[in-house]
């Protein structure tokens, strides 16, 4: 009897040592679980203590224009800022989370450049040079994605942008000259309204390259607004301007057209409703409807007085900038 209480006995400290044991095991587990969530919320904490503290001053650089002198102003102007764009173009893309992130603080770095000449009263030259670092921010943004996107496409997708990457390469410089430098070719401003004009097309294509980035990391990604205010050529083939047609509003505010279609040239107006386009030539030769989208416009002749061009012609413009 007295061996059967001590095999019980024996049978009950083991069991209850081996309960304590699993008890302990998952006290253990609980508390490091806890831990680590700890250190997480830590982390997330010291992450967005950090993203706050880089980004605080960060895009308000030139917000104390107002207390510049002229001479200090055009200093300001003409410093060549290439080396901090680079640095911090860097900076965002090593604190952002997304690649639409990304892109959201390089329209902030944009923005702060723009005011770069904000409340300075500056000489035309000064403008000119200041006005190539918006300019500047989205051309080294537009080369660090491609530098980082071309090593994780497939060769199918890679192909394909890298083709429209060198049509729009090689006609980029020329193409911005269509439309509102015209306007003030030969003038003290031509400079300034052509960057501006390279600037505008330089960020469409920083946005093309960021939705395919986007698209290849599985993130959403949302393409900004856009409005007629374009310029659409087709090359043939050729990656060369063989047709255009550039949109714009000219220094008054009035919506005009630049149309180059079978070797003539037209310029005209345009009244707008949704997305098509009703253009009237100068001179009244040609009148016609344009339509477009992001990434193409077409132009169909609706009345002509020149025998080269024909009632009913169908134009295709199948590239953007």
């Amino acid at each position: 009897m007295k061996k059967g209480w001590i095999a019980l006995g024996i049978t009950c400290v083991v069991l209850l040592g081996g309960c304590g044991g699993k008890t302990n095991n998952k006290q253990e587990t609980l508390k490091s679980d806890v831990n680590q969530s700890n250190n997480k919320t830590e982390t997330k904490a010291k992450q967005s203590s950090e993203k706050k503290e880089w980004s605080k001053e960060f895009f308000s650089e030139f917000a104390d224009n107002y207390k510049l002198t002229k001479e200090q102003g055009i200093e300001r102007a003409e410093k060549d800022y290439t080396a901090q764009i680079k640095k911090e173009v860097g900076t965002i893309t090593k604190n952002s989370n997304s690649i639409q992130e990304e892109i959201k603080y390089i329209e902030q770095l944009s923005g702060k450049y723009e005011s770069l000449t904000a409340e300075l009263d500056l000489p035309q030259q000064p403008m000119n040079i200041a006005a190539k670092w918006r300019f500047c921010v989205w051309d080294t943004e537009l080369n660090s994605l491609w530098g980082r996107m071309k090593k994780s496409l497939n060769a199918t997708t890679k192909n394909r942008v890298l083709t429209n990457l060198r049509k729009w390469n090689a006609m980029k410089d020329k193409t911005a000259t269509l439309g509102n430098p015209r306007e003030v070719e030969g003038g003290s401003m031509y400079s300034l309204v052509y960057t501006i004009e390279k600037t505008a097309f330089t960020r469409n294509k920083t946005y093309y390259l960021a939705n395919e980035y986007a698209k290849s990391l599985d993130q959403s990604f949302e393409m900004p607004e856009y409005d007629e205010c374009k310029t659409f050529v087709n090359d043939k083939g050729t990656k060369k301007i063989r047709e255009y047609l550039a949109i714009y509003k000219d220094m008054e505010k009035e919506n005009r057209i630049n149309l180059l279609i079978d070797d003539i040239q037209f310029e005209g107006t345009y009244q707008k409703k949704d997305n098509k386009l009703s253009f009237v030539s100068d001179d009244g030769s040609l009148c016609g409807t344009v339509e477009y989208t992001r990434d193409s416009a077409t132009f169909v002749v609706q009345t002509s007085t020149n025998n080269s061009v024909s009632i009913g012609k169908k134009y295709e413009f199948d590239f953007a900038f």
